[in-house]
């Protein structure tokens, strides 16, 4: 995932996602300061630009990726030279560890692992020695994901989109300082109502982020489209079918990726065709369902 904004030799795009739940009788993660949220999000190495408050979920720009806070999770994705283990353990200075009811960690295939400061193996390393959890990998094509998980997660951004290979026009659009492409981003949604929030931010020199939030659905979408990255991302929350089909065939319009693998569940990383073909049997049965 996703920006420019690191200067090192070659920016690394690969994505990485902390995200936690806590119980029904804890309390609200929103009720936490912004000095805290200040706290857990330059632990890791990145800083809030931006937050924008919907009635359900509060979210964040920021200059490593996104930051999405409801009462009960938490969905923190950077990309680059971040920590994430670190601000896990800035958040357990502020929750009890009985509050707890899932915990999940998730990292892309570094492109380029000399330049990364840490790696999965030394992630896992430092969260296993406050929680126990399983791995799991999974693979499509050229991708590769790596997760740590702590329970089962309910609230999860489970369904993610990852894309290589822009298509040329579109990359250029993405990357001349002079494009404003902010029309073509905000032509992804969900079906249904329209955002409560829409927040479109621009890196300098190259790069985009696009945070949208409805009710308790949301979803951030990271374009890096600078040669030694040439990526976009999609991540959504939504359990929906109808919800994810609408933004994997918008996201393959606007960005004609040479290769696409889709994360289907949290876990399993499928190829393009196999995962619209999931999708597609999800949507006939809940529209089956809504028969009987």
């Amino acid at each position: 995932m996703l920006f420019s904004m690191v200067h090192v030799s070659s920016f690394d795009p690969a994505e990485k996602m902390l995200e936690i739940e806590l119980r029904p009788s804890a309390p609200s993660l929103r009720a936490l300061s912004r000095e805290v949220w200040d706290r857990v999000v330059e632990a890791s190495g990145g800083a809030i630009l931006r937050v924008q408050s919907g009635s359900e979920v509060d979210a964040y720009v920021l200059s490593e990726s996104s930051l999405f806070v409801s009462d009960r999770a938490m969905s923190l994705l950077t990309c680059g030279r971040t920590l994430l283990p670190r601000s896990f353990m800035v958040l357990l200075d502020h929750i009890r560890p009985a509050d707890f009811s899932g915990l999940r960690f998730s990292r892309q295939r570094d492109r380029f692992p000399t330049e990364a400061l840490s790696s999965f193996e030394e992630d896992l390393a430092e969260l296993s020695r406050v929680v126990e959890g399983s791995v799991e990998t999974a693979s499509s094509g050229v991708e590769q994901l790596a997760t740590f998980e702590v329970g089962r997660l309910v609230f999860g951004f489970d369904f993610r989109i990852f894309m290589s290979g822009l298509g040329p026009i579109k990359r250029r659009l993405f990357e001349e300082p002079s494009a404003r492409p902010e029309a073509l981003l905000r032509s992804l949604s969900l079906p249904g109502d329209e955002p409560e929030t829409v927040q479109i931010h621009a890196f300098s020199p190259s790069g985009h982020s696009l945070n949208w939030v409805r009710g308790p659905e949301a979803f951030a979408v990271h374009v890096s489209p600078e040669p030694t990255a040439d990526v976009a991302s999609v991540a959504t929350n939504s359990r929906e079918p109808a919800s994810r089909v609408a933004l994997l065939e918008s996201a393959l319009q606007i960005f004609e990726p040479e290769q696409v693998a889709i994360l289907i569940d949290g876990r399993r990383l499928l190829a393009l065709e196999d995962a619209r073909a999931e999708l597609n049997a999800a949507e006939k049965r809940g529209r089956d369902a809504s028969l009987v």
